[in-house]
């Protein structure tokens, strides 16, 4: 959809008059709603001050948000996707009034979507196998077992208590720091470039599909579809 000045009403675009439109009007907007986050971590992800005392500590913390946020918008993609709240605006209807480029561009996002969002305990999905377990263990939950076993291990090491600069908005614990990264990897094992780049695009997705779904519905209330 083409970016320009568009005023709509609430109701035309996600009515509620019967049950269950009002059902999949807020499964819609819940799905809207958990994918902003991201866009905001990102902005913040990136005036992350290279080479400043807690940027170590601010980049994994980035991360770490990122991902828990993408594990909200994801669940809430899998739950609209489930019910077929998207069927309006990946019909060949819409879809086909598009310029190409854009058409493949959504829909390529959207069946990226499917298969990393699936919930499955035996998928190997985004969602299933990477991004769920570091939202339930790292970020959004610290997994006490998990510290404890981290704990054990560093039981012997050595940190300074703090690091960084006069202020206690600059300063840095190089043992939390160091716990998060362990943490981390014991969670997330795989960090290879793919499963990064996977990881990546899974935000971008998101992103792209909300912003097409929102605007769809607008333009059809619009009577521009």
């Amino acid at each position: 959809m083409a970016h320009e000045p568009l005023t709509f009403t609430v109701g035309e675009v996600f009515p509620t008059a019967t049950a269950a439109q009002k059902e999949q009007s807020a499964r819609i907007v819940q799905f809207l709603l958990a994918v902003r986050p991201l866009a905001a971590i990102a902005r913040a992800a990136a005036g992350i001050r290279g080479g400043s005392p807690t940027e170590a500590e601010d980049s994994m913390v980035a991360v770490l948000l990122e991902l828990g946020a993408a594990k909200e918008a994801a669940d809430a993609f899998f739950e609209a996707e489930r019910h077929g709240d998207f069927a309006v605006a990946y019909s060949n209807g819409v879809l086909s009034k598009m310029p190409p480029g854009k058409a493949e561009a959504v829909t390529s996002a959207y069946e990226r979507l499917k298969r990393e969002c699936l919930k499955d305990k035996n998928s190997k999905s985004l969602l299933t196998a990477v991004v769920g377990p570091i939202r339930n263990y790292l970020g959004f939950h610290w997994h006490r077992g998990r510290i404890a076993e981290q704990l054990v291990a560093l039981s012997v090491q050595k940190y300074a208590l703090c690091e960084g600069g006069p202020m206690l908005s600059e300063w840095q614990f190089p043992f939390l720091t160091d716990l998060m990264e362990r943490l981390r990897q014991d969670v997330m094992q795989d960090s290879g470039a793919e499963l990064t780049e996977r990881l990546a695009r899974l935000c971008i997705d998101l992103n792209l599909v909300s912003a097409h779904v929102f605007a769809v519905g607008v333009h059809k209330a619009a009577g521009r579809l």
